[in-house]
């Protein structure tokens, strides 16, 4: 019972890290996001997670693709990992 348990964590903790990341693509200007998505689906499978208006861009989270697969076609400014950025605590460090 208790190498069951085990395993569950460790099964658990394993799919964790194989989790989907998720990417902040940034078009030039003229390029359609249509386009760019059909492009990057014949190679692996990606969700498009949000489009955007204030700038040719698009969210998308795939396990298969990478920031630099992402980034190679001619259509792309450029890709970010979409994550949360913080600023110090004025508490520990300089402010």
């Amino acid at each position: 019972m208790r190498f069951t348990a085990l395993f569950s964590v460790a099964a658990a903790v394993a799919s964790a890290f194989v989790s989907a990341e998720k990417y902040i693509i940034f078009l030039k200007k003229g390029a359609s996001v249509d386009a760019y998505v059909a492009k990057i689906t014949a190679v692996a499978p990606v969700e498009v997670t949000r489009t955007f208006d204030v700038f040719n861009g698009l969210v998308v989270e795939t396990e298969a693709h990478t920031r630099d697969s992402l980034a190679a076609f001619p259509e792309v400014e450029s890709v970010e990992v979409d994550q949360v950025i913080t600023i110090g605590d004025c508490n520990t460090g300089p402010c």
